[in-house]
């Protein structure tokens, strides 16, 4: 009985604190899944805001509409006028990277940045080096969330 009564005792002593650990080690898995998607949503909305006030910025505005003065249709890239691209991208770049630096020294995170031209064309990736950052390529073979947001004229 004595042996019976000890084993039952050992076992209970081995399932109980079992139990609550994987208990406990469920709810915690739940909890940290739930505090990254929490963080995701929030870098997600601070990236649209930042969108937002980048999109609405005066400076960046004029460089779109004299580069749209120059070559008249945004979202025709050719050859001939491409270095006209390539000169106002160099600009929104100087411009851009100025407000990056800003924006990092608040939040100690360089955010990155593409600005598109219309018809899901790449204007700007500002996390390339300058050189490598003005691609002018069509994006909107594999892009379809580009080419949504032009059509529904939202900021993605």
């Amino acid at each position: 009985m004595l042996v019976f009564f000890l084993g039952f005792v050992g076992l209970g002593m081995f399932l109980i604190p079992k139990f609550y650990f994987t208990k406990n080690l469920a709810t915690l898995s739940k909890s940290i899944k739930s505090g990254l998607l929490n963080a995701l949503k929030l870098q997600r909305r601070s990236d649209l805001y930042l969108g937002l006030l980048l999109a609405n910025d005066p400076q960046i505005k004029a460089i779109y509409l004299e580069l749209k003065r120059e070559v008249k249709d945004l979202g025709k890239v050719t050859e001939e006028n491409r270095s006209i691209y390539e000169k106002y991208g160099k600009e929104l770049r100087r411009l851009v990277e100025q407000k990056i630096e800003g924006i990092e020294k608040e939040i100690k995170h360089k955010p990155k940045i593409h600005f598109t031209l219309p018809n899901a064309r790449s204007f700007l990736r500002t996390w390339r080096k300058p050189g490598e950052d003005i691609k002018l390529d069509d994006l909107s073979k594999f892009r379809l969330t580009l080419v949504a947001s032009e059509r529904e004229k939202r900021i993605i």
